[in-house]
């Protein structure tokens, strides 16, 4: 797997480490294998977290209104991360693990 089915503005989930289940936001690209990601509350947008996509299960939620935000390098606040994660709390359904193909 590597980033290019990823989306700026997708809601993934951490499969591994400390932080392993918790929904975070992609709000940035780094290369074929990371991205950064941000929850709002203990990963906000100005600390965002570095993860390697094999680590991640990808949900087919992409916010497309922080999609366009992030694509044009527009301030971003932790409120609207944290009301994309809160709206995929209620249909967040997985669409494939980072690790396969």
């Amino acid at each position: 797997m590597d980033t290019q089915r990823l989306r700026l503005g997708q809601v993934v989930s951490s499969r591994a480490g400390r932080d392993s289940g918790i929904k975070y936001v992609v709000i940035g690209i780094i290369d074929d294998k990371h991205v950064l990601v941000a929850n709002g509350h203990n990963r906000p947008v100005s600390k965002p977290k570095k993860k390697n996509v094999r680590h991640l299960l990808i949900h087919n939620v992409v916010d497309q209104s922080l999609e366009a935000q992030l694509s044009t390098k527009a301030r971003i606040d932790d409120k609207s991360i944290l009301r994309v994660i809160e709206e995929t709390d209620s249909f967040g359904n997985l669409e494939r693990q980072g690790g396969e193909t």
